[in-house]
Protein backbone atom coordinates (compact mmCIF):
# COMPACT_ATOMS: atom_id res chain seq x y z
CA UNK A 1 0.00 0.00 0.00
CA UNK A 2 1.28 3.43 -0.96
CA UNK A 3 1.01 6.02 1.75
CA UNK A 4 0.18 9.60 0.71
CA UNK A 5 3.02 12.00 1.40
CA UNK A 6 2.46 15.10 3.44
CA UNK A 7 2.67 18.36 1.57
CA UNK A 8 5.94 20.13 2.20
CA UNK A 9 5.82 23.83 2.87
CA UNK A 10 8.23 25.88 0.85
CA UNK A 11 11.05 27.70 2.59
CA UNK A 12 11.11 31.43 1.92
CA UNK A 13 14.69 31.09 0.77
CA UNK A 14 17.81 32.84 1.89
CA UNK A 15 19.59 32.69 5.18
CA UNK A 16 17.51 33.00 8.36
CA UNK A 17 17.77 36.42 9.98
CA UNK A 18 20.19 37.03 12.82
CA UNK A 19 17.85 39.68 14.21
CA UNK A 20 16.82 39.16 17.82
CA UNK A 21 14.00 41.09 19.51
CA UNK A 22 16.39 41.88 22.39
CA UNK A 23 18.28 44.22 20.00
CA UNK A 24 15.35 46.61 20.36
CA UNK A 25 15.73 47.01 24.15
CA UNK A 26 17.40 49.64 26.29
CA UNK A 27 19.29 46.83 28.02
CA UNK A 28 20.89 45.84 24.72
CA UNK A 29 21.90 49.45 23.99
CA UNK A 30 23.46 49.72 27.48
CA UNK A 31 25.23 46.38 27.00
CA UNK A 32 26.69 47.57 23.70
CA UNK A 33 27.85 50.88 25.22
CA UNK A 34 29.54 49.00 28.10
CA UNK A 35 31.23 46.75 25.56
CA UNK A 36 32.58 49.77 23.65
CA UNK A 37 33.91 51.37 26.82
CA UNK A 38 35.48 48.08 27.96
CA UNK A 39 37.48 47.70 24.75
CA UNK A 40 38.08 51.49 24.50
CA UNK A 41 36.20 51.82 21.22
CA UNK A 42 34.11 54.70 19.94
CA UNK A 43 30.37 53.97 19.93
CA UNK A 44 29.39 53.60 16.28
CA UNK A 45 27.02 51.78 13.95
CA UNK A 46 30.05 50.10 12.40
CA UNK A 47 31.00 48.83 15.87
CA UNK A 48 27.43 47.65 16.43
CA UNK A 49 27.52 45.69 13.17
CA UNK A 50 30.72 43.97 14.27
CA UNK A 51 29.23 43.34 17.72
CA UNK A 52 26.16 41.52 16.35
CA UNK A 53 28.18 39.99 13.48
CA UNK A 54 26.35 41.48 10.51
CA UNK A 55 27.15 44.18 7.96
CA UNK A 56 25.97 47.77 8.33
CA UNK A 57 23.50 47.33 5.46
CA UNK A 58 21.79 44.63 7.51
CA UNK A 59 21.35 47.08 10.39
CA UNK A 60 19.63 49.49 8.01
CA UNK A 61 17.41 46.71 6.70
CA UNK A 62 16.46 45.72 10.26
CA UNK A 63 15.67 49.37 10.93
CA UNK A 64 13.05 49.39 8.17
CA UNK A 65 11.65 45.93 8.95
CA UNK A 66 11.59 46.30 12.76
CA UNK A 67 10.44 49.80 13.80
CA UNK A 68 11.25 49.01 17.43
CA UNK A 69 14.89 48.39 16.43
CA UNK A 70 14.95 51.78 14.76
CA UNK A 71 14.63 53.37 18.21
CA UNK A 72 17.68 51.46 19.48
CA UNK A 73 19.68 52.39 16.39
CA UNK A 74 18.82 56.08 16.82
CA UNK A 75 19.85 55.94 20.49
CA UNK A 76 23.20 54.43 19.53
CA UNK A 77 23.70 57.12 16.87
CA UNK A 78 22.92 59.83 19.43
CA UNK A 79 25.33 58.31 21.96
CA UNK A 80 27.99 58.13 19.25
CA UNK A 81 27.52 61.79 18.34
CA UNK A 82 27.60 62.84 21.98
CA UNK A 83 30.74 60.80 22.67
CA UNK A 84 32.61 62.16 19.64
CA UNK A 85 31.60 65.73 20.37
CA UNK A 86 32.53 65.68 24.06
CA UNK A 87 35.74 63.68 23.70
CA UNK A 88 36.78 66.06 20.93
CA UNK A 89 36.09 69.09 23.13
CA UNK A 90 38.10 67.58 25.97
CA UNK A 91 40.98 66.83 23.61
CA UNK A 92 40.80 63.08 24.22
CA UNK A 93 40.34 62.42 20.49
CA UNK A 94 42.16 63.88 17.51
CA UNK A 95 40.14 66.90 16.37
CA UNK A 96 40.48 66.09 12.66
CA UNK A 97 39.10 62.59 13.23
CA UNK A 98 36.26 63.96 15.38
CA UNK A 99 35.39 66.49 12.68
CA UNK A 100 35.39 63.74 10.06
CA UNK A 101 33.24 61.44 12.22
CA UNK A 102 30.71 64.15 13.02
CA UNK A 103 30.40 65.29 9.41
CA UNK A 104 30.32 61.82 7.82
CA UNK A 105 28.06 60.09 10.34
CA UNK A 106 26.03 62.80 12.01
CA UNK A 107 25.42 65.49 9.41
CA UNK A 108 27.43 68.14 11.22
CA UNK A 109 29.69 70.43 9.21
CA UNK A 110 31.66 73.57 9.65
CA UNK A 111 30.05 76.54 7.97
CA UNK A 112 30.82 80.21 7.66
CA UNK A 113 27.92 82.62 7.71
CA UNK A 114 28.20 85.40 5.18
CA UNK A 115 25.75 88.24 5.04
CA UNK A 116 24.97 89.83 1.73
CA UNK A 117 23.20 93.10 1.81
CA UNK A 118 23.12 96.62 0.58
CA UNK A 119 24.77 99.23 2.78
CA UNK A 120 23.00 102.49 3.48
CA UNK A 121 25.63 104.47 1.55
CA UNK A 122 25.17 102.33 -1.55
CA UNK A 123 21.39 102.58 -1.26
CA UNK A 124 21.60 106.38 -1.13
CA UNK A 125 23.91 106.50 -4.15
CA UNK A 126 21.59 104.21 -6.09
CA UNK A 127 18.59 106.42 -5.26
CA UNK A 128 20.49 109.49 -6.49
CA UNK A 129 21.34 107.76 -9.78
CA UNK A 130 17.74 106.73 -10.31
CA UNK A 131 16.36 110.15 -9.35
CA UNK A 132 18.76 112.20 -11.48
CA UNK A 133 18.90 109.83 -14.41
CA UNK A 134 22.66 110.26 -14.68
CA UNK A 135 25.74 108.77 -13.18
CA UNK A 136 27.38 110.51 -10.27
CA UNK A 137 31.04 110.65 -9.40
CA UNK A 138 32.27 109.04 -6.22
CA UNK A 139 35.14 110.87 -4.55
CA UNK A 140 38.45 109.38 -5.60
CA UNK A 141 37.00 108.15 -8.91
CA UNK A 142 39.08 109.63 -11.77
CA UNK A 143 36.97 108.33 -14.67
Amino acid sequence: MIMPTAKKTKHAGGRPTKYKPEYATDEFVQEFVKHCKKIDEVISLCGLAVYVQVCEDTLQEWKSVHPEFSVSLNKIKQLSKNMLFNMGLKGDYNSAIVKLGLSANHGMSETTKQEHGVTKDFADIYKDICANGKAITISGDKS
